[in-house]
């Protein structure tokens, strides 16, 4: 019985990560780094929709003026890079809220099935209330 749950549980895990895929962004710091040689500053920034992994990658350029490519790479992550290098660390961090911003503008998260129906019930209630 035990087998079976983890099974299921497994099988879950896998399922969920099929529907989605994981997105960073990175922005090159000139003066960051040990020795101050630069190095990219990098955030994780969460899941989009398997669906909209092809519209973010062809289209990032065109919502960003060209200021941000988008690439897949072998671990299944989009990275979505700035494509001038700044002078500080904050410069970087800023070119990547940035380009989060974007992403989220053109891609919004989407709320887990369990929000929607609870959000439905609330709905519902109120509804109910004005009568």
């Amino acid at each position: 019985m035990q087998n079976l749950k983890l099974i299921l549980l497994a099988a879950f895990f896998l399922l969920s990560e099929a529907f989605a895929v994981r997105i960073s962004y990175w922005a090159y710091d000139k003066t960051g780094g040990l020795q101050k040689k630069g190095k990219y500053e990098q955030k994780n920034g969460g899941e989009i929709p398997d669906d909209k992994e092809d519209y973010l990658i062809q289209n990032i350029g065109t919502w960003s003026n060209h200021a941000y490519t988008a690439e897949k790479t072998v671990r299944n992550i989009i990275v979505v890079k700035a494509v001038d290098k700044t002078q500080t660390k904050s410069g970087a961090t800023h070119l990547i809220q940035v380009a989060e911003s974007l992403v989220r503008q053109h891609i919004p998260k989407e709320k887990k099935t369990e929000e929607k129906s609870e959000g439905k019930k609330t709905e519902e209630k109120s509804e109910g209330k004005k009568d």
